[in-house]
């Protein structure tokens, strides 16, 4: 199995007689810059039309994701679409086709936007069967599902309550062996408002989601909470305090209390992602902050980082409420390794690398967001589409390099009239971000999920990467397929200005190092 955020540490290997890595789908890959020996192949894209479902649309926005293979040597594809507020299944082929889709989860129960998420499974967590977990963040009164991924649609979900009320991005837990007889999970909470808390779920036994206590980190030996009091080259103790009645709390009441308690407040925790290699590895956890505009209404007084930053969380080996933590890269340095940074969210480890995706939100110079910002800080990190990179763990941060770049083709042709579009759904003209180079749709889209699928498939460093194109949209006055609403769910915010009919699309990576 594998889970989001390359979460795969099974020793199952699998068949891979009959697995093929080829284009799958009618959508190009639009990678422009790949590393050396890494080949990339569509998987599915919103445009295909699988034999086995042919009204089946691929949603928009794929992003959390989770790979199982079959008894019988297929493989189960599940995806969340986050502006759709729901979750796909598809079904691949023993070669590794997309061969029949359908939705487990649509806006209906989804509730949420659905971002990333973490594939649970017997053989890594000691759960009974497999189970998908995705979060909700559409504000700071979100909840947290748990989906069966072999049941029946818009049967199989339900509410984790004892892990609260967040703006949630991820819900990770760690393997069963990490901390015996124990559930431990960190969620990322991606709240704008008042800035983000990493949280901890502890559960008492193997497998456990829902009678657990709920925890936020704080500094040890300082009341600071301010994100920007930590620097690069310093390593910072920090613990779990809890959370009490959190089964019970009021939605309102998860922030308060976190304030209260003196909790760590970041700029929007993302993805989180731990340590391969061991159960002591797992103890080692990375995590992004997107980061928020200095100026406007809420990052004004700059306690939180701007354009990202990548920690290391450090748990103790007996202790999962204590630790240490580390600010690895910062992208509001200017002449640090990550000055080009725009924006990171999600992220994968491996055994011996970090790989860090950006969601490249553009400050926009005439709004107010770049309220003391020089021109030409903005500037260095404004002319790249979206970007992943990678890091070797243990070697200087300075050898941080670009893994790959996506972007849409801006060639004024064919490709580029249909994957940028020139209005939304509704007939207003987009006005897409220009870069100083005077290229347009700079950085609109982002990634979603990178999934380790080696051991799914018996091909090491195979690997699954989710593609938001947030530029092409189909649906009403666009023609071709429709991409609106393609849950079929009626939840009223799902239907609203978030589902503009955008496509969205899977790559295949191989030859991956780990």
């Amino acid at each position: 199995m594998i889970l989001s955020g390359c979460r795969s540490n099974t020793s199952d290997s699998g068949s891979s007689t009959l697995v093929e890595f080829r284009q799958y789908s009618v959508t190009p890959t639009f990678v422009t810059r790949l590393a050396s020996g890494v080949q990339a192949f569509t998987l599915i894209s919103s445009d295909d039309t699988l034999r086995e479902s042919p009204n089946f649309v691929f949603g928009g926005m794929a992003d959390g994701a989770g790979l199982l293979r079959n008894p019988d040597g297929t493989f189960t594809f599940v995806c969340n679409h986050e502006d759709n507020f729901a979750v796909s299944r598809v079904i691949l082929d023993q070669t590794f086709r997309p061969v029949r889709g359908e939705y487990l989860m649509t806006s209906n129960d989804g509730l949420y936007r659905l971002c990333s998420a973490t594939m649970v499974t017997p053989e890594i967590h000691g759960v009974a069967r497999p189970q998908f977990i995705t979060c909700g963040e559409s504000g700071f009164d979100s909840q947290i599902h748990i989906v069966d991924p072999y049941g029946r649609p818009s049967e199989t979900d339900r509410i984790l309550t004892s892990f609260g009320y967040w703006s949630a991005e991820n819900a990770v837990t760690l393997p069963k062996g990490t901390y015996p007889n124990r559930t431990v999970t960190l969620i990322g909470d991606d709240d704008f408002a008042n800035g983000g808390e990493l949280v901890m779920y502890v559960g008492q036994g193997t497998g456990n989601f829902d009678n657990g206590k709920l925890y936020v980190a704080r500094r040890k030996n300082s009341t600071s909470t301010r994100e920007r009091d930590m620097v690069v080259g310093q390593t910072y103790p920090i613990e779990f305090v809890e959370i009490t009645n959190a089964t019970t709390r009021p939605a309102a009441e998860f922030n308060s209390e976190s304030r209260r308690l003196n909790a760590l407040l970041f700029g929007r925790v993302e993805d989180i992602d731990y340590r391969k290699g061991s159960d002591a590895a797992a103890r080692e956890l990375y995590f992004c902050v997107t980061g928020q505009a200095w100026g406007g209404n809420r990052n004004a007084n700059n306690d939180r980082t701007m354009y990202g930053r990548v920690y290391r969380l450090m748990l103790d080996a007996n202790n999962p409420l204590e630790g240490t933590l580390e600010v690895i890269f910062d992208g509001d340095d200017i002449n640090g390794p990550a000055r080009e940074f725009m924006n990171v969210d999600n992220i994968c480890v491996t055994e011996n690398y970090v790989y860090i995706q950006e969601d490249a939100n553009r400050y926009r110079p005439n709004s107010g967001e770049l309220t003391g910002v020089s021109t030409v800080f903005d500037a260095q990190r404004q002319n790249h589409d979206a970007r992943i990179y990678q890091w070797r763990i243990g070697s200087p941060t300075s050898t941080l390099s670009v893994f790959m770049e996506v972007g849409p083709i801006r060639d004024g042709g064919a490709l580029q009239r249909k994957y940028i579009a020139p209005i939304n759904t509704d007939g207003r003209p987009t006005n897409w971000f220009v870069g100083s180079d005077g290229r347009f749709a700079i950085g609109e889209w982002e990634y979603g999920a990178m999934i380790d699928v080696s051991n799914e498939t018996g091909r090491p460093g195979t690997f699954l990467v989710c593609v938001q194109t947030h530029t092409w949209r189909q649906g009403g006055q666009i023609p071709g397929r429709d991409f609106r609403n393609p849950d079929r769910g009626t939840l009223p915010a799902a239907q609203g200005p978030t589902n503009l009919g955008e496509g969205s699309y899977v790559l295949i990576l191989t030859n991956v190092p780990r």
